[in-house]
């Protein structure tokens, strides 16, 4: 029985984003493809990493944005692990689209 979580390529879309942004579009032969998918469908050991670090950004911005660097600076946070890829069907999975925009006005 494997306990590894299926990665989804539509599960991330805020990642996705991310890189097309920062990468652009790859064409090919007068084709376009977007470098997450090509990411995604070639190198999903690489995807799941760089989704993983890509969360675990996002969660620092927002504790520094709170003031609340180290988990150690608040004893609730203790309680709380650092998110990680997979999996995506947590029920403790943020709603919101893009937790960078948490506490922006």
């Amino acid at each position: 029985m494997s306990t590894e979580v299926e990665l989804r390529y539509n599960d991330h879309p805020d990642f996705n984003q991310s890189i097309d942004d920062e990468v652009g579009e790859i064409n090919i032969l007068g084709e376009t493809f977007s470098p997450s998918a090509v990411l995604f469908e070639l190198a999903q050991e690489t995807y799941r990493i760089a989704t993983t670090e890509y969360y675990e950004q996002a969660f620092e911005r927002v504790l520094h944005k709170i003031g609340l660097d180290e988990p150690s600076a608040h004893p609730t946070l203790l309680f709380f692990p650092r998110y990680t890829i997979p999996p995506p069907k947590t029920p403790l999975r943020p709603t919101f689209s893009d937790p960078n925009r948490l506490f922006d006005p």
